[in-house]
């Protein structure tokens, strides 16, 4: 284990030499949780398709992929050439466009099911929202999660996370119904039942541990 620390101190010193800057000025020295590491993280400065390279030159395949997002890799040509000629048209316009109109139709295409699309800034508002329209459709005031699934960082989403959550106000964990994600199919079934007032229920397919900790859902 030393000969690796030591190999990565020696491969990193750019690495090392921001991050000692970044600690005074993010919180953990980190923009993002998953992207802290001891004894410091790598800090990239450029990526294509599936590989990208850190300050000190070094090469890696990016299994990363921008936490899922980059399904097409690192500046596809046809990525890069579509936002290059978007920016030279505007940045923010703060109206409608054709654009909003013709991606909203190509989520409907993808997705049958949705009947009306609302684009948000990110997943949490995203989920915040969805949490509020359930409540607000079927007045009832609870909504079921599965533990330590991850569906952003407001303070309901926060409720039955694997960390200590300080700062967020009890009556908004009494709000969430928490149910192991082991247990799928009988344990929602089970709260549905027990509880009248459950708006919604939200989960996380592939489980926020990424495959560690599968849940299982009803055979039929």
């Amino acid at each position: 284990m030393t000969a690796i620390l030591d190999e990565y101190l020696a491969k990193h010193p750019g690495s090392a030499q921001r991050f000692a800057e970044a600690v005074g000025l993010f919180p953990g020295g980190v923009t993002h949780d998953t992207r802290y590491a001891q004894p410091f993280p790598l800090y990239m400065t450029h990526g294509s398709g599936p590989r990208k390279w850190d300050v000190d030159g070094e090469e890696y395949i990016d299994y990363v992929s921008g936490h899922g997002a980059l399904i097409l890799g690192h500046s596809h040509p046809a990525v890069a050439a579509a936002v290059a000629e978007q920016v030279t048209r505007g940045t923010h316009l703060g109206a409608s466009t054709d654009e909003e109109v013709r991606w909203a139709k190509a989520v409907m295409a993808l997705v049958p099911s949705v009947e009306r699309v609302r684009f948000h800034s990110s997943g949490t508002e995203a989920t915040l929202m969805a949490m509020r329209l359930a409540r607000a459709y079927t007045g009832k005031r609870k909504v079921m999660k599965l533990q330590d699934h991850f569906h952003g960082w407001h303070d309901y989403a926060m409720a039955g996370s694997d960390r200590p959550s300080p700062g967020i106000p009890e009556a908004s964990f009494e709000s969430m119904v928490i149910v192991p994600p082991a247990t799928f199919d009988a344990g929602v079934e089970d709260a549905l039942n027990r509880d009248p007032d459950i708006a919604a229920v939200i989960l996380e397919p592939t489980g926020a541990h990424y495959g560690q900790l599968p849940s299982t859902f009803p055979s039929s």
